[in-house]
């Protein structure tokens, strides 16, 4: 080689399918086609794409968890098990578990909600 760089192949107009342009890029390096390439703005719902990776979307509800973002029923919504098994997971794996009101605050919210639900007389202040 004398030194001058070569360009590569041009980039298709087009492919016809996901593996085609997988078998391209497995042999071409992006870096041979910047001047190729226009820049986009692109949105990812990773809620959506998290379901394809166990693993990542483990971690993300978990954290999810004990950050107190969701509750231990969502969480197992979410992971799609039981709340039970996932109560039993988090027990196993030292992770404590957050059941009932955390504040009076929210047990006289539950209460009242309840009272509602029933409609009852009593009211707890």
């Amino acid at each position: 080689m004398n030194g001058e760089w070569t360009k590569k192949e041009s980039i298709p107009e087009q492919f016809n399918n996901a593996e085609e342009a997988g078998e391209f890029w497995d042999t071409h390096s992006a870096a041979d086609y910047w001047d190729e390439m226009d820049e986009i703005e692109v949105t990812f719902d990773i809620q959506k794409r998290i379901f394809l990776i166990p693993s990542l979307r483990w971690s993300i509800v978990v954290g999810a968890y004990q950050d107190e973002q969701i509750n231990l029923g969502k969480a197992a919504e979410l992971l799609e098990l039981h709340e039970l098994e996932l109560r039993d997971r988090f027990i196993e794996l030292g992770i404590p578990l957050r059941l009932g009101p955390a504040t009076l605050a929210e047990a006289k919210a539950e209460v009242r909600a309840m009272q509602s639900w029933f409609d009852t007389k009593t009211v707890i202040r």
